[in-house]
């Protein structure tokens, strides 16, 4: 297709879709002429994924930039293109950290307790970073000798819904490693869509719970209930 009909097709203005390819965000077309270029199903699912990444998930340029040079990386390992993905979504925002003895000691604490669930975390992967850093700020605002096993419940709780995740999401699900037609580009969209959409779904659910549970203990959960939903 033309540039004109991916622009039809996407609901992008064209401005902008050649402002996503000076980013790079946006891969080039197959040149067929001169000042001419063919487009496809790819540079469509691409626009919707910048879409979703600028529009739900707040996501910078740079930071989508980031993300699309995974996507468009060639002869680069999964698993190195996996992680550069999920650091990238997990770094929006985040401020560096002052490295000092209590960071030092949760970080040392975090490895340990990842280590005894049988799991390895990247040293400089964002992911582990998050845990230390709220660590840090735990015992510092709330208990001073939380250990880092505190975070175990949540962990349980992130076993099951990864796994069903992994049963559930067609991208993850194919064996022996094929990916389908968009081959290692859709298992990576696949991650990009399920953490930006679904961290929020967590996110939004686990507020809401909070906020049932304080109603609850204070007799006011069934009183509001009711006026949401009166009896007939």
């Amino acid at each position: 297709m033309k540039i004109s009909d991916l622009s039809s097709q996407s609901g992008v203005p064209l401005a902008t879709i050649k402002f996503y390819q000076r980013e790079r965000l946006l891969p080039p077309g197959l040149a067929t002429g001169p000042n001419q270029a063919s487009y496809g199903e790819s540079h469509l699912r691409r626009l919707a994924l910048i879409r979703v990444l600028r529009e739900t998930g707040g996501l910078s340029l740079a930071t989508i930039g980031r993300i699309a040079g995974a996507l468009d990386a060639q002869d680069v390992p999964i698993e190195d293109l996996v992680g550069e993905v999920v650091d990238s979504l997990g770094e929006e925002g985040r401020v560096p950290a002052k490295q000092d003895a209590a960071r030092h000691a949760a970080a040392a604490d975090v490895d340990r307790f990842l280590a005894s669930e049988g799991l390895i975390a990247r040293a400089e992967g964002t992911a582990r970073g998050v845990l230390v850093d709220s660590l840090v700020s735990i015992r510092k605002q709330i208990a001073p000798g939380a250990p880092a096993l505190a975070f175990k419940p949540y962990l349980e709780a992130m076993r099951g819904l990864t796994a069903w995740e992994m049963q559930n999401m067609p991208a993850l699900q194919r064996p022996g490693g094929e990916t389908g037609p968009g081959g290692t580009s859709e298992l990576l969209e696949s991650i990009v869509y399920g953490t930006v959409l679904f961290e929020r779904v967590i996110l939004a659910l686990r507020r809401l719970l909070h906020e049932a549970a304080f109603l609850e203990e204070r007799g006011l959960f069934d009183e509001m209930t009711s006026e949401v939903n009166p009896p007939e």
